[in-house]
């Protein structure tokens, strides 16, 4: 396969980690996932001291507060002159979204600059942000992920889940088109495993609503799991712990909303990548999820010619 890279270059051998909050303390697999297929593609992580949540949760309440949450956070990056890494959608949503309204009106942030140099901090608003999706694609490279793999996948078919902030909104540099995004599926084709553009793609988990809404978010839930199981695919990909929640942890509770018997099996993208290379399942954290593991464990054979 061709790599298709047409973003700028940037040296990803080591790389500042922002897991965000729901990785940290609920899905833990995302992380220990993550940080176990990193070092395999040659790439350290580096997690500055002193990091707190990016903001966006209490951007509905308040505006000031995640801004300079977020902020805060970008400038601790800085410091250490590091790129930022983060598995979580809205995170990656909150610091762009920052990062470009410095960049169209830094006069704006002053009151925060003052804030900031109470820790000996700056903020320039020259970090790039990075999630899973795009420094797969487009920094390591299809090509060079391929190198890499040393059990791909026996063609199993396996649905993508992009999610909202994945790829919206289409303003703002997200890591993917917001109508067609595809890195997700040539990212799995790279690693032995088929995918297609099913109707429902592009729907919503629920997640963004389950704290007002339950009934109604873990309908989205449940509605998209029902299409998949119908759709006959081995399981579903996710790259975003809010997806991951919603689909792995409450995929049982989703069922039950639907009056469906739900078994699909659940696996973050970075999961499928650390199978492909041959990691086991322990430390990519796949003894923690909650679905059904289904055939992908077992039916990786070793690369041609290894």
């Amino acid at each position: 396969m061709t790599e298709q890279n047409t973003q700028p270059q940037i040296n990803i051998k080591k790389l500042g980690f922002f897991p965000g909050c729901i990785a940290q303390t609920e899905q833990y697999a995302e992380e220990l996932a993550l940080r176990a297929i990193l070092p395999q593609l040659d790439i350290e992580p580096i997690t500055p001291q002193g990091l707190s949540c990016c903001g966006g949760p209490l951007r509905s309440i308040n505006r000031a507060i995640p801004q300079y949450l977020a902020v805060r956070n970008l400038a601790l990056f800085e410091q250490e002159n590091l790129t930022v890494l983060t598995p979580c959608p809205q995170c990656h949503l909150v610091f762009t979204r920052v990062l470009n309204h410095y960049q169209q009106q830094p006069e704006q942030y002053t009151d925060i600059q003052t804030k900031l140099k109470d820790e000996n901090l700056t903020f320039t608003g020259k970090t790039t942000i990075l999630h899973t999706v795009n420094l797969l694609y487009d920094h390591v490279g299809l090509d060079t992920l391929k190198k890499h793999i040393k059990k791909p996948f026996k063609q199993q078919q396996v649905a993508a889940h992009y999610g909202c902030h994945l790829i919206r909104p289409s303003s703002l540099p997200r890591p993917d088109h917001p109508e067609q995004p595809t890195k997700i599926e040539h990212i799995l084709q790279t690693l032995g495993l088929k995918t297609a553009n099913y109707p429902e793609r592009l729907n919503c988990c629920g997640a963004p609503i389950y704290i007002t809404h339950q009934e109604t978010a873990l309908t989205k839930t449940g509605q998209k799991l029902t299409a998949i199981q119908n759709h006959q695919y081995d399981a579903l990909t996710v790259a975003c712990p809010w997806g991951y929640r919603m689909f792995d942890t409450r995929q049982e509770s989703a069922a039950t909303i639907v009056g469906e018997k739900l078994a699909v099996p659940i696996y973050t993208l970075s999961q499928l990548v650390g199978l492909a290379l041959d990691i086991t399942p322990e430390k990519l954290g796949i003894h923690l999820n909650k679905s059904p593991r289904g055939t992908l464990l077992t039916n990786a054979t070793k690369k041609e010619g290894a």
